[in-house]
């Protein structure tokens, strides 16, 4: 033990004359010499930390957001009691025919939307204008005055859904004929002679 302690000090000794960094290299328990940090490696720029989330990665079973422009704009089917009173007399009667004959089976029908003025069926376009961001868009829900069937008095919008579909099975005994595909409410007198099949479905107005 003796001996180890006499060559502890001879190389504290000979670390003093080295200078201060050779010091604190014999420095350690029992005289060994104590290991060296390991160096610092400089940081990546954009490397994650771990246990840090990067700004901007995405985590890990995180849902993307979709882009607002990418998201679809579900239309609205008109609500409340629509004017029927200022139908064309042919309609009027059809529409009355049918709802008599929707509630003998049972189903409520009723019409939301019917003849509009020029200034009510403006507004409404408007309205579509600034859901759906353009006329384009706007016009395959909403007509504008001059070009809608609703103004003229020539078709209704019904509800509620059950109704709506008990007409789309049932509307051609009246003549009624659901006009667009994107339109579950929208009817028209299309079937007017009788015995005479609905046309075809238009994708949209």
């Amino acid at each position: 033990m003796r001996v180890r302690r006499l060559v502890v000090l001879a190389l504290v000794v000979s670390a003093v004359a080295a200078g201060p960094q050779a010091v604190s290299a014999v420095r350690g328990h029992g005289g060994q010499a104590a290991r060296p940090a390991p160096a610092t490696q400089p940081a990546t720029p954009g490397a994650a930390t771990p246990g840090r989330a990067t700004p901007g990665a995405a985590t890990p079973g995180a849902a993307t957001p979709e882009p607002a422009t990418a998201r679809a704009l579900a239309p609205v089917a008109p609500g409340g009691a629509g004017d029927a009173g200022d139908l064309t007399p042919a309609l009027r009667r059809a529409v009355g025919r049918a709802i008599a004959a929707a509630a003998a089976d049972g189903v409520e029908l009723r019409v939301t939307s019917g003849w509009r003025s020029r200034d009510q069926q403006q507004r409404l376009f408007a309205e579509a204008v600034a859901r759906y961001g353009s006329r384009s868009v706007a016009r395959q829900w909403v007509l504008p005055p001059g070009e809608s069937a609703h103004v003229r008095g020539e078709a209704v919008d019904v509800g509620p859904a059950a109704g709506a579909a008990w007409l789309q099975d049932n509307g051609v005994r009246f003549g009624l004929c659901r006009r667009y595909i994107n339109e579950s409410w929208h009817f028209e007198r299309l079937a007017a002679a009788r015995g005479s099949a609905c046309p075809s479905r238009e994708p949209h107005a």
